[in-house]
């Protein structure tokens, strides 16, 4: 058996079943699936136990563990030299396991731990939002630690790991009911690399039971707590003590905005204001150590949240932000920081001459107006999200 791929499911009866087909169809065969039910109080535990009698296939039921406890018993489970843990409520393209068993193989790199792939982003009506997931900002390079400290989001299910990487590492940190699989990243950056599949394979589904949607005020605890448990190898890994500091108030700020509040908009909103400044941060750190800015001068598209975060975002890694756009004509002409927001529509006439970084969540329109302008991406063009 040379992989194990592992889906753990709780009250998922909308997705699980598409979840498991896109598994079952994979052009790679040889594989086995191991499918683990928590509990759950709807129909998914029935659901999964249509595929017990299938080749391969094993089911189990337990109460209710959370989900770092049921992943590393999956973990524990896996009898593959390879193991991917498959979010329930994702879809995987049929040639998911192919490839990156292929990139596994082909790879030079002995000390290569885990593979991943870019994906789309769809709604709960397999609607397409964003054709793109992983851009070049957020890659891992090859100081993965480095690429950690201020959160890049990533599709976990598009990760496939070799099962020595769980022997030298540990299991998943049940200590972390939400986020357990960012403190498992950053152990494993300690030892090991990631090599990318510059292909979108899997399909990663956005909602609002996300769990990281559901636990947005303990995702902020449990991410501040791992910044300041692996404090040693920050430094081992040569990671400079301001920016773990800048990421560890970023997110303090908004953790304690968040729990003195009672509205849930305001709890929302912060947690947004802390992903949205952890992203910026990330984006112009990678900017900054990867000399994709000439003369360390940059410009941006967009002026909502993000936008509005990245002037002290720039500053700190030592860049200035020459000139805003905007698409919105009522934010044309106001005066920011003595910059007045032009109008996207002027990218077209007169040619920037820096590198621009979309800050807005329109990026999937933004960039294909710039393409129509001529204008590349990752070369010409960045984007926040």
């Amino acid at each position: 058996m040379k992989v194990s791929i592992a889906i753990t499911a709780y009250n998922t009866e909308k997705y699980i079943e598409k979840a498991i087909e896109s598994i079952l169809n994979q052009t790679y065969k040889d594989f086995e699936l191991i499918l683990l039910d928590d509990g759950s109080t709807d129909h998914t535990g029935e659901i999964i136990d249509k595929y017990k009698d299938y080749k391969n296939v094993r089911v189990y039921h337990q109460e209710n563990k959370g989900i770092p406890y049921s992943k590393s018993k999956c973990v524990e489970l896996s009898r593959g030299e390879y193991i991917v843990i498959f979010d329930s409520d994702d879809i995987a393209e049929n040639t998911l396991i192919e490839k990156e068993v292929r990139c596994f193989e082909q790879s030079k790199n002995k000390n290569v731990g885990i593979v991943y792939s870019d994906a789309k982003i769809i709604n709960e009506y397999d609607d397409i939002t964003r054709e793109s997931y992983v851009g070049k900002l957020n890659r891992m390079s090859k100081n993965p630690t480095m690429d950690l400290i201020f959160f890049p989001p990533y599709p976990m299910s598009s990760m496939m790991y070799k099962k020595e990487v769980f022997n030298k590492i540990g299991l998943y940190d049940s200590k972390y009911s939400v986020s357990s699989d960012y403190d498992l990243m950053i152990r494993m950056s300690e030892h090991f690399t990631w090599e990318y599949i510059d292909e979108k394979l899997i399909r990663y589904r956005r909602h609002e039971n996300n769990i990281s949607r559901m636990g947005n005020i303990q995702m902020l605890f449990n991410l501040r707590d791992m910044l300041i448990k692996y404090s040693n190898l920050f430094e081992v890994k040569n990671i400079p003590r301001t920016y773990v500091d800048k990421s560890i108030s970023i997110i303090t700020e908004g953790y304690e905005t968040a729990i003195n509040t009672e509205d849930f908009q305001e709890k929302r909103m912060a947690h947004e204001k802390v992903m949205a400044s952890l992203n910026i941060y990330g984006v112009f750190s990678k900017l900054k150590h990867e000399g994709l800015c000439k003369n360390n001068k940059v410009d941006i598209f967009g002026y909502g949240l993000g936008g509005q975060l990245a002037d002290e975002a720039a500053h700190f890694f030592g860049l200035e932000i020459e000139n805003i756009y905007d698409n919105s004509g009522s934010k044309q002409g106001l005066l920011i920081n003595n910059r007045k927001i032009k109008l996207g529509e002027e990218l077209k006439y007169k040619r920037s001459q820096n590198c621009i970084v979309i800050t807005s969540v329109y990026g999937e329109e933004i960039s294909q107006q710039l393409e129509s302008y001529g204008y590349e991406p990752n070369k010409d063009y960045f984007r926040m999200l």
